[in-house]
């Protein structure tokens, strides 16, 4: 993988990280609701926006190791 892909991909990286951590957060500053159906599509964004905070962090992960797999060559 040449510079300029791993320029690309640590560019999308952040926006990713910055976007899923910050719309989890709006998120939780709001109340929960009262009434069921609200509640539950609620609790379904709230769960997959959980799951894409975990997706980027993976992608981070796997940015990071690549880039100090790099370094060690």
């Amino acid at each position: 993988m040449d510079s300029n892909s791993i320029a690309l991909i640590a560019e999308i990286d952040h926006e990713l990280r910055h976007r899923s951590h910050a719309a989890l957060l709006l998120l939780e500053k709001i109340r929960p609701h009262d009434e069921p159906a609200q509640q539950a599509t609620y609790d379904l964004l709230h769960r997959y926006l959980q799951q894409n905070v975990a997706l980027a962090e993976s992608i981070h992960a796997w940015l990071l190791a690549r880039m100090n797999n790099r370094t060690a060559d």
